[in-house]
Order: C-alpha cells, then structure tokens, then sequence
C-alpha cells in the first residue's frame, strides 16, 4: 500500500521500538551515550534471555546545559541520598512527564499532581512548568475531564485551566510537541485521524522538517 510509509509497518506502535536492539547488551553491561543519541528501553531478547530484563539509567547533566531538575539551593549533592520527600516528588513528576509510557489512570494522574503541587520550592521553575504542561495532557487522555464524576470531574478541569494560565508560554511551545507519535499514527493514514493544519514556514531551528507549531483544528 503506498499510502502506508515503510516505517509505519516495520513499528506499527510505540512499543515496536523496543523490538530494536541497535547496541544489545549481556546481562551486566553498560553503556555511556552522548544525550544525541537517539535512545529508548529495549525488550529482552526471547531466544536468548533466561530472565526478565530490566534497565537501569543513569543521567548526568552539566548544569550550563541543562539545569537540575532540584534546585541547588534546596538539596546540594554531598554523596548522601535526597531524602524519601524529595525522592517522591521526582518520581511523580517523571511519570507525569512519561505518563504515556506508564498507562496512568485519571486516579494515578491526580495523585502525582498533588505530589507535585505540594512540592514548594524543591523543583526549578522551568522542570516544574514541563511537568505540569505534562499533567493537563495526561488529564485529557486519561479523561479526567469530560468522563469523572462530579467534583473529581470539576475539579481536574480547574486544575488544569489553571495550570493552563499560570503557565501560558509553556503551553504555546509544549503543546507542539514535535515527538508525538500519536500525531503521526492518526495523521499519516492510521486509525483515520486527519492531518493537522500545520504552518509550513514556522519550523524549529536546526530540526529539518520538524514543525515547530501546529495549529488543531
């Protein structure tokens, strides 16, 4: 079928990624890449694996380039671990950012909210923007609004009209999210989604053919 683009049918789905083993590892073995790479978790390989896989990451960032995501005035690294609170925050706010990865419900997805919302001055202002940027998408994919009940319903929508306000300029750049596979499974011939209108001389720098804004209709 021409209309169908060869990578759509070798990785049909997000998890058909990880299919990939571009550098396969043996149990133990480790890897350093340059955050360049393109990168994602791969599934054990079943003719070869004994036993469940499981990865572990490690990130290391120079704060020039990107900052932490806990502010230095709150916790400076001394070779002790963060303390559980702290720990807690992180965690939920990285499976708000990754909430498609983990399958939350509109339950899983308040809670985590209000870790986060609860977390003070912890985090640095930009992460915290992301995450919450994360949290209004994931309330409308969960159908935490529109499908709750009553003040639950009401009260994830206030939730996120507010976050909505109180963060507009990250909304006008996250919202056009140019790794959102889901836009390219309905809009390039699967489940009959319709191709967003999108602004052809409006691309982010340095990313070819990726669109910067898009405009839903």
């Amino acid at each position: 079928n021409p209309s169908i683009l060869p990578l759509q049918v070798a990785l049909p789905t997000k998890e058909s990624y990880q299919n990939i083993r571009a550098l396969p590892c043996t149990p133990g073995g480790s890897i350093l890449f340059s955050h360049r790479i393109i990168h994602w978790g791969s599934a054990g390989n079943p003719d070869t694996c004994v036993e469940p896989r499981v990865a572990l990451s490690v990130v290391y960032s120079d704060p020039e380039f990107e900052k932490p995501y806990i502010k230095p005035s709150v916790y400076t690294w001394g070779g002790e671990f963060p303390e559980f609170r702290v720990r807690l925050i992180l965690v939920c706010c990285q499976m708000l950012v990754y909430y498609q990865r983990f399958n939350l419900t509109a339950s899983d997805v308040r809670m985590c909210y209000e870790v986060v919302n609860d977390s003070g001055d912890v985090l640095e202002e930009e992460y915290k923007k992301k995450v919450c940027v994360e949290f209004c998408k994931a309330v409308r994919e969960t159908g935490g609004v529109g499908m709750g009940d009553g003040e639950e319903e009401d009260s994830d929508e206030e939730r996120m009209l507010e976050e909505m306000l109180e963060n507009e300029e990250a909304f006008e750049d996250e919202f056009d999210d140019y790794d959102d596979y889901d836009d390219f499974e309905e809009g390039e011939g699967g489940e009959g989604g319709e191709e967003d209108d999108v602004e052809e001389d409006d691309f982010e720098e340095g990313l070819v053919g990726v669109p910067k804004r898009r405009k839903l209709k």
